[in-house]
């Protein structure tokens, strides 16, 4: 035994089950709702910053947006580009047309060389603007690059935070793992701690048991020592017989001897024929008396044997209990044996999960062995997850045997409790034929003279008495052998108490390691208030940034799509910060349910810092692009302003040379070239036109003015250059309108990944919700088991309360009781002395009414008690007619006291009176040899008052059972 219990508490110490307090639990989950609202509040103030926000840019942008909105107003971006675009070619072709004007500047006209210088002077002046404005453009093409790699970089940048938000997910080992299966697993483990938890209470009841089994024993222990006094007391008792015995032969010697002064005596025989007469009446009344008692005994003897085959029966029962109780403690030792194996494995598992997760974090970078890792990982969860569920199985079948034995206990000591009632029930029987039989023999004190023939049955029937005292003897040993079975039992429970005393300090251990883990989780939430604090001075520095970019707005109309664009990047990375917050949040939370990765959030926490940090620079460095192109904008726009100014000047130029030239004398062909320039568009591409045709009417003029045809050849040629760099323009504009194409559908993309997260979100959102919901019915159900737990407390308590009072009103009964049996043996003791002592026979019949008297006195005082008992018996709930019917019993109980105490004092003050007269001494010392007689006749049980005080005890204890 003490090998086993030793194993089972190592094991029990191997197992060190993490029992958590319901009070803990009620304040993880009060705190778990606080922070879901928390995010539900923030996420509606989002909402309606966002609607504000959108009701700025659009005005007239309908709420609630819905999956059709998307793009409507992306194609009205679309629109405007397409009309900026188109307004930057126009440029281009009044630049080109602009261009086509110089060649008059190097034809010198007959008779005119202040024009041709006039023109060349021109041709120079438009040559410059033409330079700048290829350079203007050269720049504004580095500026859409730039745009472009910032887009770029933004785009790589969005991609670098989904692959962090990816590898936080594969950090905390939930890859593959979707909500749904989390919360189960969640589940599953709260159903784990309320089992564990009902162990306890179960363990605590059996802790309950045992003492109340202790207690049991303890009584037990009091009653075998009653026995054994009552044994003791049996033996003086044999010892008083046997002196009683040879004082009888005495008698029976002196009886001979006195036989001849009977004869002496006949004459006053025969004067009291008639009191023999009614004697021998007397006689035959007892003689049928005794015939009923002996019938009666039979009675009990056959209801001993019946109890003793019941008791037999009873230890059979008591003795396949037991094998039945090794039986199922042995398969409980078997089953231990298969959980510590089970949790040795799930522990080899967890050492496996982290050794893959230290593997997931260092192997980052490679996407394709993480995919194949993350299904590994989830083939061994499931599998981890299926061990999981089978040991729960196995932990469901411990309880099951639990309660099999705790019901098999409960019959056990309803069958202790029934053989126990039954011994009750006979030992009342047995004191209720004692009574009779005291009953008896009170009567036949009056009737002793003439009863010296009946001697040899008294002596008989008590032999038979001290036979049944032998029987009770062998059904105490039967009862002590019931104390040893219960005694096993004790020790079995106290091993049990043991394990649980050892489960217990593994239990406060694992709380102390818990609040320690939870100074840690302190110490990371207020490293994520910092946090918090540090991305609210972000906020509030790109709401700064958003009004400058909204005074800037005015200004600009060429860029405001891009700017707007840029802002809804710029909004969903904040989005996306925020998402990537919460889902931090949720996982710390997570962390705090799982308690064992507190170090590496300390350096989460740190990269996320970084993260900001250059979320903050790239902000800045974006802002700073914006700033630029602002500035390029107006610039742009001043010079697009100037080179229209310019070209009117030019205009005007060439219809003041063209009036000039209407006085000169020419050509009639250069006249009509002449008059085609004397209306000058104002748009660009009829001035483009109109220079070509001006160039044809000059190719004509050169063909008949051959001297001028080199001068038209470099004027072509540069025309050439111009037209090819106008054709390259419109390439690289035509690659633009392509790259601006692909942009739209990275944004498009961007859009569709926004709408997706805001999905999970909203699934996420769900799932909360639905756990609050699972959370709060498990509260119910604790403050219920509470409100139970409190009842039954309470009851307890009460059932307590009650037992104690009981326990002390029968120690003060027990006192009354043996004082009162005392008194009654000293006044016994008095009255013989003084019918040894009596005179005449008028006084020892006072003496015999005396004891007659006495003895009812002890019945009633006994009937009182027994009623007070009954009395306390009663609960509070108790039918209230039985309660007053046992008072009114009481009280004639106290009226036949006190009427027999009177008798007492009158019988007293009659003998005062008797002992003054003189009585025949003869009669004398015959009535005192009979008062001898009775003396030896009554049951040794009535005078000692030691075995009353035993009886009584042990009924006080029987009661204490009950």
């Amino acid at each position: 035994m003490e090998d086993l219990s030793n194993r089972s508490r190592e094991k029990s110490f191997e197992e060190g089950f993490d029992y958590i307090s319901e009070g803990e639990i009620i304040i993880k989950l009060q705190e778990k709702v606080k922070s879901q609202a928390q995010r539900l509040r923030a996420l509606e103030g989002y909402k309606t910053l966002c609607e504000t926000r959108i009701a700025e840019l659009f005005p007239s942008h309908p709420f609630p947006v819905k999956n059709e909105h998307l793009g409507v107003f992306n194609s009205q971006d679309s629109q405007e580009l397409h009309a900026a675009k188109q307004k930057i070619i126009r440029l281009e072709q009044q630049l080109s047309k602009q261009a086509s004007l110089t060649p008059r500047s190097g034809t010198p006209l007959s008779g005119t060389p202040k024009n041709a210088q006039k023109l060349d002077e021109m041709y120079s002046v438009l040559h410059h603007k033409y330079n700048e404005l290829v350079k203007d453009k050269s720049l504004v093409e580095e500026t859409l690059r730039a745009e472009m790699l910032a887009s770029e970089e933004q785009r790589t940048y969005i991609e670098i935070l989904k692959q962090a938000l990816e590898v936080n997910v594969e950090e905390l080992g939930l890859g593959g793992i979707e909500a749904d299966t989390f919360v189960e697993f969640v589940q599953n483990k709260t159903n784990i701690e309320n089992t564990r938890k009902n162990t306890a209470k179960l363990q605590s009841a059996v802790l309950d048991q045992e003492i109340q089994i202790k207690k049991l024993n303890e009584e037990i222990e009091a009653r075998i020592q009653d026995c054994n006094e009552m044994a003791e007391a049996k033996e003086k008792m044999e010892k008083q017989l046997s002196e009683v015995v040879t004082a009888l032969e005495f008698a029976e010697g002196e009886a001979s001897r006195f036989e001849i002064e009977r004869n002496s005596l006949i004459d006053y025989i025969e004067e009291h024929k008639k009191k023999g007469d009614l004697v021998a009446e007397n006689l035959n009344e007892v003689e049928e008396k005794h015939a009923e008692l002996n019938e009666q005994y039979q009675k009990i003897a056959d209801e001993h044997e019946n109890l003793h085959l019941t008791k037999k029966e009873i230890e059979a029962e008591l003795e396949n209990k037991k094998k039945e109780i090794e039986d199922y403690l042995k398969k409980l030792e078997e089953l231990q044996e298969k959980y510590i194996n089970s949790k040795a494995k799930i522990e080899e598992k967890d050492k496996q999960i982290i050794q893959l997760k230290d593997n997931l974090n260092k192997q980052t970078a490679r996407n394709k062995e993480l995919e194949e890792s993350n299904s590994d990982l989830n083939k061994k969860l499931r599998e981890n997850e299926q061990e999981m569920e089978d040991t729960l199985a196995e932990l469901e079948e411990i309880k099951n045997h639990e309660a099999q034995l705790g019901t098999e206990l409960s019959e056990l000591n309803e069958d202790l409790n029934k053989a126990e009632s039954e011994l009750r029930e006979g030992e009342e029987i047995i004191k209720d034929l004692r009574k009779e039989l005291e009953d008896q023999l009170t009567q036949n004190t009056n009737l002793n003279s003439n009863l010296d023939s009946n001697s040899k049955q008294i002596e008989e029937l008590n032999s038979e008495i001290t036979k049944a005292w032998t029987t009770q003897k062998e059904a105490y040993q039967r009862e002590q052998n019931l104390v040893k079975t219960n005694n096993e039992l004790c020790s079995k429970l106290s091993e049990t108490q043991q394990k649980t005393e050892l489960l217990q300090a593994e239990i406060e251990e694992l709380n102390y390691e818990i609040t320690e883990l939870k100074e840690k989780y302190e110490e990371a939430s207020v490293d994520l208030i910092n946090l918090r604090e540090i991305r609210t001075k972000l906020e509030q520095e790109l709401q700064k940034t958003e009004l400058e970019l909204s005074n800037e707005k005015c200004n600009s109309k060429y860029f405001q799509d891009e700017v707007v664009a840029l802002k809804i990047r710029i909004e969903d990375l904040n989005l996306a910060l925020k998402i990537a917050n919460e889902n931090y949040q949720d996982r710390d939370d997570k962390l705090r349910i799982s308690g064992y990765k507190n170090d590496e959030l300390n350096e989460e926490i740190n990269r996320i810092k970084e993260e900001v940090k250059e979320e903050k620079r790239e902000k800045q460095g974006v802002e700073e692009a914006l700033r630029k192109a602002l500035i390029d904008n107006e610039r742009i726009i001043q010079e697009k302003t100037i080179l229209e100014e310019q070209i009117a000047e030019c205009c005007r130029s060439s219809g003041e040379l063209i009036e000039k030239l209407k006085e000169c004398e020419f050509s009639k062909d250069f006249n009509d070239f002449i008059s085609s320039w004397s209306k000058i568009p104002s748009d660009v591409l009829s001035l483009q036109r109109l220079i070509q045709l001006s160039l044809i009417n000059l190719f004509q003029l050169y063909q008949q003015n051959s001297k001028y045809s080199e001068d038209l050849l470099v004027i072509s040629s540069k025309l050439q250059s111009s037209l090819s760099d106008c054709d390259n323009l419109a390439k690289e504009e035509s690659s633009l309108r392509s790259r601006e194409a692909f942009l739209r559908n990275q944004i498009e993309q961007i859009y569709q990944e926004n709408s997706r997260i805001r999905e999970s979100l909203n699934s996420q959102i769900t799932s909360l919700h639905q756990e609050v919901i699972f959370l709060r019915s498990e509260i119910h159900k604790l403050h219920d088991e509470n409100e139970y737990l409190n009842t039954e407390l309470r009851s307890k308590s009460l059932e307590y309360s009650k037992a104690k009072q009981a326990e002390e009103y029968y120690k003060h009964t027990l006192e009354e009781k043996t004082r009162l049996y005392n008194k009654h043996k000293i006044d016994f003791e008095e009255i013989i002395r003084e019918i040894w002592k009596a005179k005449s026979i008028e006084s020892q019949r006072v003496f015999e009414q005396i004891m007659r008297v006495k003895t009812e006195l002890e019945h009633a005082e006994n009937d009182k008690s027994r009623i007070l008992e009954q009395i306390l018996k009663l609960t509070e709930d108790g039918d209230a007619q039985i309660r007053e019917t046992l008072k009114k019993q009481v009280n004639s109980c106290d009226e036949q006291i006190e009427t027999r105490k009177g008798l007492i004092k009158r019988l007293e003050d009659e003998i005062r009176g008797l002992e003054s007269k003189s009585g025949s001494i003869k009669l004398n010392g015959d009535r005192s040899r009979s008062y001898i007689r009775i003396e030896g006749e009554i049951e040794p049980s009535e005078i000692n008052p030691k075995s009353n005080g035993s009886t009584f005890r042990s009924q006080s204890s029987e009661e204490q059972v009950i």
